[in-house]
């Protein structure tokens, strides 16, 4: 597909591609490697064999370190809720940002009560 026919999106300092066909392309936010913050709260979060699979899990997502702390965050600990968090990051990572940032997400002005760029304590 030819550049023209593309349209420029930023949101949060990011920036993607949207394609006439509906389609995201989302623009590199690759890390090279789990955070050591997100990988003590997985190993805190689940044992066992269930860390294997959580580790693997957001290993294979490639995004930003806001992004993992947002989906780890999110998931309390629960296996099922990783999966859903991080297929929602999938489609869209600024929703997991903003549930994991914001109170009060259906106020007219939702609160922000925490950055997701520091480490998760």
């Amino acid at each position: 597909m030819p550049p023209s026919d593309l349209v420029r999106l930023t949101s949060l300092g990011s920036a993607s591609l949207r394609a006439p066909c509906g389609c995201l392309r989302v623009d590199s936010t690759a890390v090279a490697e789990i955070p050591d913050d997100v990988r003590a709260r997985l190993l805190q979060e689940y044992p066992g064999e269930t860390h294997f699979e959580a580790t693997r899990l957001v290993d294979a997502l490639r995004c930003s370190p806001r992004v993992l702390r947002s989906i780890v965050f999110l998931a309390g600990g629960d296996f099922l809720s990783l999966e859903r968090f991080a297929r929602s990051a999938e489609l869209d990572w600024r929703d997991v940002v903003f549930w994991a940032e914001y109170e009060e997400h259906d106020a007219p002005q939702p609160r922000k009560v925490r950055s997701m760029e520091d480490p998760l304590p």
